[in-house]
């Protein structure tokens, strides 16, 4: 087969990188054991220190879950349009995020991202009293 005028070079080119790109692909790959292949004690330790941090992030999202169930419980006096009102934790909640709906921008979508996941998504109910259901054992 014959390749069109300068098409060798690129020919060339191509090989040399793929060459290179082969080379340096895994440098550290001898670092990279499987768990299984690795001794009982290191074993522990991986898996001891994979579930302190754990522990530990579902202990941050427990806290920042509290914060958000103790802020919907309570009553807030609050200013809006030059008079001051009194709302529940939930009215204050609607309120702000009509606001943030009017605003129409990526930070709104962001913040309204944030509103949703800290009291939807770690199921806080805000009736009356509040509860976190801590599903983890």
């Amino acid at each position: 087969m014959t390749l069109p005028a300068g098409a060798s070079r690129w020919v060339g080119l191509l090989r040399r990188l793929t060459e290179i790109m082969a080379k340096d692909k895994a440098p550290n790959a001898k670092n990279l054991i499987p768990i299984n292949k690795r001794a009982k004690s290191v074993q522990r330790e991986i898996q001891s220190k994979g579930g302190k941090a754990r522990a530990e992030k579902i202990a941050e999202r427990k806290r920042v879950s509290q914060i958000y169930a103790d802020v919907l419980a309570a009553e807030h006096n609050v200013e809006f349009d030059g008079e001051m009102k009194k709302l529940s934790g939930e009215k204050l909640l609607q309120e702000v995020i009509a606001r943030v709906l009017a605003r129409t921008d990526a930070a709104s979508v962001s913040m309204l991202k944030e509103i949703r996941e800290a009291t939807e998504g770690n199921q806080i109910n805000v009736s009356g009293s509040v509860t976190i259901i801590d599903d983890v054992k």
